[in-house]
């Protein structure tokens, strides 16, 4: 928004110390970006405003103008130029991403400026007053809007209103940025303070709806329908100040006699679906002759965060000492359901005489994110070390609304700079979540004389700011240490410091020495502006006890539901198992045995008091059920011994083996192995064998059954007179030789260790070749035997098959 006519402030840039904030430089450091005009006296910086994203890439932008800009001077003297700053992650362009001159001597184009998007495309749109443009009318005054767009702002403007009055100065106030009936579209509102209707001078405002094709004229109009009272200068969006879904806006008239001569006052009409009233739905005056109450009035945010916006009015030549004429007020009057209220809830004067604090005065939105929203008021003639050059100051929100002292404060630092003509905020032009503000010094000499300043300060933590990463602390912890957010070289303290043993230089609290309870923690840098310091509200209280554990640690699944035995002081928290597979109640930490996955787990209790939290474990195994082995496998066999083997089953301690022959006569072994070797056996007899598992107190099932045969007595010396094999041990194949003085024919089996028989074949001498091949690619490895069958006699040889 825009501020006009003759005000002072007061302002004295903070030592500024180090700060380990990251981004843009912030408030408090200096501006974080500063432009200045292109020619002299041009008096850039008049007015500056948020924009709006206007080309779209979810950034806000800035708008500056520079009022007296003439060029060339000789036919264009006062023309007035536009410039447009594009945000970004690092800021505001330091070059101008676009400008525009209307090429008519003293249009006086930037008096007002503001944005929103008024057709609905996404992009913010502009909207201008040219002051003292020339139509049919000298001086008539105009409006103009500039649609926004990917590429920005077009070369002529969109759309302009004009009246045809002589000296009407429409544009005088502009507004963009609020939605009247909630449609979508934003809503534009021009002023023109010297407007002639039944009053000379009365002012008069017009309100056009916006639409997917443009402005629309709503059929409102308001005027003060009382001489001189220079109504519509300035015009703006309040807010909503009734938080019903409509946006509002705000109007001055700073020289109407409300209650004296030239007292002034402002008023406001409420949002609705059908629009506005004809009338003001609130109107509000401090009643001080001459003091121009309404000369400045503008949303100032949600300042003390109950959800319905507040204002702020300014009355520049308010005297609250008759020692301090002319020195300027602002005050803050706080929303609620039923509207505005009619009594301010807060108020500052400069206490300089001819100071006119808030010449322009705004909202200047949520500076350090505190969730408040903050303001900022100007004095255009404010002297501190130079003459009259400006200042500008901000107070921040809380709670209770607007702290009682200015938080930060900055000037001119030049003679006739007029720093703080025009102030504004309500932006975030690098998009970090921290509001941005706006200063102006029109006539502050840059690079050219005259040419005018341009600053915006970006906002983040205050001075003060700090915070720890909780606020709730065991005195089993480790030590917590302050993060300090502002400016470093604070000094930190506590509400209770026989209590509370706190570092000043870093505050690391000192856990062992201090005690539980609820403490304040206070962080206050030296001859800091605020007088008050930053507080962090913390908790440290005692450690609950958790301990616990279970009967043993390891379960059959037959064993029962399990439950924890707690130890001294210890109580049941939450319950937690990893990985997962246990069947675990979360509330007392029953385990269900029977149901759960076999393995080896980690229970977690977790006792937390509110404050306090502690997590003790306990490791437990679930064993496997109880299974048998797989069939056992007979590595080795003779006339009197057998050597099995089987597969090891988890959680078995122990295994039986039983051996049976086929006269019943049965061998039991218990054994702590995978194998066994048992001798004792009777040559060329056929065995059955098994096994069972053993799981501590639980046995399995038998195992499958494997039938081996024991060897006949010296079978390998019989052989020897009738055949010879080879290789021995086979592979996938098998050559038997038999001895050339066998006369008769015969059978030739192959027998596994079962003793059944694999293959027969009959042998006849008198046409076999003496050399006999068996293929055994078809054969596991294991023991076999070489049978062969003569009318009067068997004759019986080992083969072991060994597969690669």
């Amino acid at each position: 928004m825009n501020c006009h006519k003759k005000i002072i402030l007061f302002f004295i840039i903070s030592a500024f110390l180090q700060t380990q904030f990251l981004f843009s430089q912030i408030y408090y450091e200096g501006a974080g970006w500063t432009a200045h005009g292109s020619i002299e006296v041009s008096a850039f910086g008049w007015s500056m405003s948020n924009a709006g994203d206007v080309n779209g890439d979810g950034y806000d932008d800035l708008i500056v103008s520079a009022i007296d800009h003439s060029e060339p001077i000789a036919t264009e003297e006062e023309e007035g130029k536009l410039y447009l700053y594009y945000g970004s992650p690092d800021g505001l362009d330091t070059i101008p991403d676009w400008t525009y001159q209307p090429n008519q001597a003293s249009a006086i184009t930037g008096f007002s400026t503001d944005g929103g998007d008024l057709n609905g495309d996404g992009y913010s749109d502009i909207v201008i007053g040219c002051l003292q443009w020339t139509g049919t009318a000298t001086d008539e005054g105009k409006a103009i809007l500039f649609y926004g767009g990917l590429d920005g702002p077009g070369d002529e403007p969109d759309w302009e209103f004009y009246q045809g009055q002589e000296g009407a100065l429409v544009g005088s106030g502009v507004a963009l940025s609020g939605d009247i009936n909630n449609d979508g579209y934003n809503d534009l509102f021009v002023g023109a303070k010297m407007w002639d209707g039944g009053n000379v001078d009365e002012g008069k405002s017009w309100m056009f709806y916006g639409s997917e094709t443009g402005p629309i004229s709503s059929g409102w109009t308001w005027e003060a329908n009382q001489d001189s009272s220079i109504s519509g200068y300035p015009i703006s969006y309040a807010g909503d100040v009734d938080d019903d879904g409509y946006d509002d806006v705000i109007i001055g008239a700073n020289q109407h006699d409300f209650y004296d001569l030239d007292d002034g006052m402002a008023v406001c009409f409420y949002g609705s679906e059908l629009g506005l009233s004809l009338t003001p739905n609130w109107q509000v005056s401090k009643g001080q002759k001459k003091s121009n109450f309404g000369h400045w009035v503008d949303g100032a945010g949600d300042v003390n965060g109950d959800g319905y916006s507040d204002v702020i009015i300014s009355a520049l030549l308010y005297e609250n000492d008759e020692d301090d004429f002319n020195e300027g007020a602002v005050f803050v009057y706080h929303g609620s359901a039923l509207g505005l209220q009619t009594t301010e809830s807060w108020s500052l004067e400069s206490n300089q005489v001819e100071a006119q604090l808030g010449y322009c005065t705004a909202g200047a939105g949520d500076i350090n994110n505190d969730g408040y929203d903050d303001i900022i008021a100007g004095a255009k003639y404010w002297t501190n070390g130079e003459l009259e050059e400006g200042g500008a100051f901000v107070a921040f929100g809380s709670d209770g609304g607007l702290e009682d002292a200015w938080c930060w404060k900055g000037e001119g630092n030049q003679p006739l700079a007029y720093y703080g003509r025009h102030v504004g905020g309500n932006g975030d032009f690098n998009g970090d979540g921290y509001g941005d503000f706006l200063v102006g010094a029109y006539r502050y000499t840059d690079v050219y004389d005259r040419d005018g300043r341009g600053y915006c300060y970006y906002g983040g933590p205050r001075e003060a700011a700090f915070h720890y990463e909780e606020d709730s602390f065991c005195l089993t912890s480790s030590d917590p240490i302050a993060i300090i957010d502002g400016l470093a070289g604070g000094l930190f303290s506590a509400s209770s410091p026989d209590v509370v043993f706190i570092d000043a230089a870093t505050g690391e609290i000192d856990l062992s020495e201090t005690g539980y309870g609820n403490f304040e923690i206070y962080y206050t840098i030296p001859d800091a502006l605020c007088s008050e310091g930053n507080a962090f509200d913390i908790h440290i209280g005692t450690a609950p006890i958790a301990t616990f554990g279970y009967a043993t640690d390891s379960f059959p699944p037959t064993a029962p539901n399990q439950f924890p035995d707690f130890g001294v002081g210890a109580s049941a928290g939450t319950f937690s198992s990893t990985p997962i597979g246990l069947i675990l109640n979360t509330f007392n930490g029953e385990i269900n045995c029977s149901e759960s996955t076999a393995g080896t787990y980690i229970v977690m209790n977790t006792v937390d008091n509110g404050f306090c939290s502690v997590t003790d474990s306990f490791t437990l195994t679930i064993q496997a059920p109880c299974v048998p082995p797989n069939a056992p496998y007979v590595q080795d066999v003779s006339t009197t011994y057998v050597v099995l083997v089987w597969n090891e089953v988890p959680y078995a301690t122990s295994y039986t083996i039983q051996v049976q022959s086929e006269v019943d006569t049965v061998f039991v072994f218990d054994h702590s192995d995978t194998s066994i070797y048992i001798s004792g056996l009777t040559a060329y007899t056929n065995y059955r064998a098994w096994v069972v598992s053993n799981c501590d107190d639980l046995s399995s099932s038998k195992s499958e059954k494997t039938d081996f045969q024991t060897n006949p007595n010296a079978i390998e010396e019989i052989a020897g007179n009738y055949f010879t094999i080879y290789p021995n041990p086979a592979n996938d194949k098998l050559t038997i030789q038999f001895n050339t003085a066998i006369k008769e024919n015969f059978v030739l089996q192959l027998i596994n260790a079962e003793g059944k028989i694999l293959s027969e074949n009959q042998i006849n001498v008198s046409v076999e070749n003496i050399k006999k091949e068996i293929l055994l690619y078809q054969y596991t490895d294991g023991i076999y035997l070489i049978k062969c069958i003569f009318e009067n006699e068997i004759v019986i040889q080992k083969l072991v098959i060994v597969k690669e």
